[in-house]
């Protein structure tokens, strides 16, 4: 949805070409939700040059968790994801990413 509606189709969601293309995905486990299709649309998502940055919330995350949380964020992923441990930690995260954008 973020790809087709909101970074293809900049008429219908304001977004301007020159403006900073970024998505912060919050995230508590592993998708479950046509699960077989997270990574597909975040690689195509980044492909149009989105930037992706993945906050993991909790303490739900095995090998195979983090391997798509890996694979979701921009690469480098030890510079995109950022695990949160409380919420202030979380604000500190999207302040920097506002200010980086």
């Amino acid at each position: 949805m973020a790809r087709r509606d909101l970074f293809l189709n900049p008429a219908a969601s304001g977004h301007r070409h020159f403006a900073v293309r970024l998505v912060i995905v919050i995230t508590d486990g592993g998708s479950n939700i046509q699960s077989d299709q997270t990574v597909v649309q975040a690689t195509l998502l980044k492909k149009y040059g989105t930037e992706a940055l993945v906050l993991p919330a909790g303490n739900y995350f095995g090998a195979l968790e983090r391997k798509e949380i890996n694979s979701i964020a921009s690469y480098p992923p030890k510079e995109n994801v950022f695990y949160l441990h409380n919420f202030q930690y979380m604000l500190a995260v999207v302040e920097m990413a506002v200010k980086i954008s």
